[in-house]
Formats: structure tokens, sequence, C-alpha cells
């Protein structure tokens, strides 16, 4: 396999110029084929297990929180310290009228991939109405938030951007019309509800 791939260059004065800057870029390019290839041949079934988690757990910490006492599921939310996408998002999350509730997902609700566990970062029930007949409809939603709006921009580390790729078949195996999985949030408003709008537009 190796000696497939080095027979196969055709840009070997690059690696006489500058060895450490071309091992690096062709390290980089073998891991991404390597995280694409393991992505392509990953597949989810249901299993019918159910997680079962004890909520309580979450309510007493001694990491850094944010303040969520009108839509959070509890006063205060679990955020990295050194999160401020985290941050932003609860906090406005817990100020937006269309949110019924929401909160940081606990530690143990973990989807397994085969570069190891991911746990996302919030779940939230957004409220639709209807503008004539005054209906209603619940939507669900799974947010990880990044410093980035854009999977495709090259922001994320890979192994990141992978995870997120696996979360989105995972949440597309669940087969939920009124669930959707939203990665990656910077922005409030550009970044979760423009999407969001869009997922219940498309239900």
């Amino acid at each position: 396999m190796v000696l497939n791939i080095v027979n196969g260059l055709n840009n070997l004065d690059q690696l006489i110029k500058n060895p450490p800057n071309y091992l690096q870029q062709a390290s980089n390019l073998l891991k991404r084929i390597e995280l694409d290839e393991m992505y392509r041949a990953t597949q989810y079934r249901l299993t019918g297990e159910t997680l079962e988690t004890d909520f309580a757990k979450q309510i007493e910490t001694a990491l850094a929180t944010e303040p969520t006492p009108h839509r959070g599921i509890y006063d205060f939310s679990i955020c990295d310290s050194d999160s401020n996408p985290e941050h932003n998002f609860a906090y406005n999350a817990d100020v937006d009228p269309q949110v019924l509730c929401f909160l940081k997902l606990p530690n143990d609700y973990k989807i397994s991939t085969p570069i190891g566990k991911y746990n996302p970062d919030f779940g939230v029930i957004v409220q639709k109405k209807g503008i004539k007949d005054k209906s209603s409809e619940d939507y669900w939603f799974v947010i990880e938030t990044k410093s980035t709006n854009d999977l495709e921009d090259g922001t994320l580390r890979e192994e990141e951007y992978a995870r997120i790729k696996y979360a989105i078949k995972h949440f597309e195996a669940l087969g939920i019309n009124t669930l959707s999985y939203i990665a990656p949030v910077k922005d409030y408003e550009d970044g979760f509800k423009q999407q969001a709008q869009k997922a219940m537009e498309q239900t």
C-alpha cells in the first residue's frame, strides 16, 4: 500500500525543496482519506436500547455555568469555561420565546464512532406556531457548538469534523421527522435559528 502511494507521487521535487512541509501535508491528506473511508463504511442501525441517565447529577457542579432560569431544564447550564459559543448559545436559548426548554446534554449521552465517543452539546425544543389557525408544533434539535457556523470552511480539526459527520449519520438513522442535528453552531441567530427555520419548513 505504502509502496503504491510512493510510486504514484509526481511531485517529489517539492519533497526535496521542503521535506518537513511536504511530509506534514502528505500526512494530513492520508489522515483525511482514512477518516473518509471509515465514514463511508460506517452505518448506524436502531437497536431498541435506551439511555438511562441520572439527570439529578447535573444539578451540582464545580464547573463553569451559564444562568438559564427561564427556559433551561435547570437554572444553570454547565458550559466549558473557555467555550464562548457554549455560553452564547445557553444565554440566547434562555431568552428566546420560541424555545420551550433546553439543556446541556449530560456527559453519559455519547454517540459511538470509529474514532471514539462523541458527546453533543445541547438538546433544544422549539415551538413553531401557525399564523392563521394558531396551531403549534414542537421540533427537537441537537446542537454542537464550535468556533464556526460552516462545517466545510476548514476551521475544525479533523477529529471534530469527523465526529460531526458521524453524528449526522447517527441522527438520520433514528428516522424522527421532528428531530434535527445542527452542527457546527457559533452564532445563535445565524448559526442556529436560520438552520432551525429551514429544518422546520422541510418537515
